[in-house]
């Protein structure tokens, strides 16, 4: 154009942003000071009182970050007795106050607090990992333990089947030391679920995403029908999601809350697997270990597995499983119980109790001279 220079009329690339040494320096120590220090403030910031008989709500199951967060506050209370397992310590049936530990709680006598420390979804090999990466609160505390049987009824329940398979809790397995047959993730996925387990501003980011957005991801939540024009900060209410308070799903007014045998199904038989060749018995044990190793009280409670449901012919392999998961106990000098089989009413499926189930398991237990004698 007429009277403008060649300077003026020239595009200049913008400069490339580059930093010394020095300021290198400041911005990973900035980085730093933030990965450290943004999970703890966030901990004052955000509202968390769980109840009593409070559990991990169903929709946060993997929510690892607040798990641990569930595990401190119960902590603080010096008669914590912690009670962890897979979804019949949960209560997969049932409301909050229809858990094991609820109606341990209830017992005459008992001036302990016992707290449910479950988590839906979970086995062996995934409770391990959980414990170790996430539950560094129970150090040094009287933890109750539940050994269930379930994960053995089958290679694919153990996970040492040879076909790939999904299963839940995937973070949580061992990634790389332990080989899971079944499990195919690629190597960038392993180390993925490996950082944000062991990165603690990795699992509060992930935490963020579960209780406030979509699980799958914030990327996600935008896509969905009405969110493209609302801001993603005010969805952190800073007020963590709790159960609801009439879930449809659980409690003596549901309709899954019935006896196992009342849709008609009858005894099954199980490919049970040898205890030499099980992943979720070896996990199981290593779990007991690693909770010796930081000075737990441990109290195994075996069971209580739905024995109605075993065919005549498939019980012998079962009742050996049974005994060498005792032997071993009697070898480690792990302090251990086997409830007495609940009556078949009381079950709703192969492994979780109905409420009045879980209220008779917990007078059994505590009525027992050894629980007496180990929850003192």
């Amino acid at each position: 154009m007429p009277g403008e220079s060649q300077n003026d009329s020239f595009d200049y690339a913008p400069h490339a942003l580059r930093l010394d040494g020095r300021e290198w320096i400041i911005v990973i120590a900035i980085v730093l000071l933030f990965a450290l220090l943004a999970p703890r403030l966030w901990n004052r910031a955000e509202r968390f009182e769980p109840p009593a008989d409070y559990r991990m709500p169903y929709a946060l199951s993997d929510d690892y970050w607040l798990y641990r967060r569930h595990l401190e506050k119960a902590a603080d209370d010096g008669r914590s007795v912690f009670v962890i397992g897979d979804s019949v310590i949960w209560g997969e049936y049932v409301t909050p106050h229809g858990t094991l530990s609820h109606f341990l709680n209830e017992q005459p006598g008992h001036t302990h607090r016992f707290v449910n420390a479950g988590v839906n979804g979970l086995f062996p090999l995934a409770l391990e990992g959980l414990i170790r990466d996430f539950g560094q609160p129970l150090k040094g505390r009287k933890v109750i333990v539940h050994a269930n049987l379930l994960w053995m009824t089958s290679p694919e329940a153990d996970l040492s089947a040879e076909k790939e398979q999904k299963f839940n809790h995937e973070p949580l397995v061992p990634q790389f030391s332990v080989p899971i047959p079944c499990y195919r993730a690629k190597t960038d996925r392993r180390l993925s679920h490996l950082a944000n387990r062991k990165v603690s501003l990795f699992s509060w980011s992930k935490h963020l995403q579960i209780s406030y957005f979509d699980p799958t991801g914030v990327p996600a939540w935008t896509l969905e029908k009405g969110n493209d024009r609302r801001n993603p900060l005010a969805q952190i209410t800073r007020k963590i999601p709790e159960e609801p308070d009439h879930d449809p799903d659980r409690g003596e007014t549901s309709p899954r809350h019935r006896p196992w045998s009342e849709g008609g199904r009858g005894s099954q038989n199980f490919a049970w697997v040898p205890p030499g060749e099980s992943l979720q018995r070896a996990a199981f044990q290593r779990l007991v270990r690693l909770l010796q190793s930081r000075g737990n009280e441990v109290l195994v409670v075996i069971g209580p597995l739905n024995e109605h449901m075993i065919a005549d012919e498939n019980r012998p392999p079962y009742q050996n499983l049974k005994r060498e998961m005792v032997r071993w106990f009697d070898e480690q000098k792990i302090s251990h119980l086997s409830p007495p089989l609940l009556p078949g009413d009381l079950y709703g499926d192969a492994s979780h109790p109905l409420t009045a189930g879980y209220q008779r398991l917990a007078g059994e237990l505590a009525g027992t001279p050894e629980f007496q004698a180990w929850s003192k």
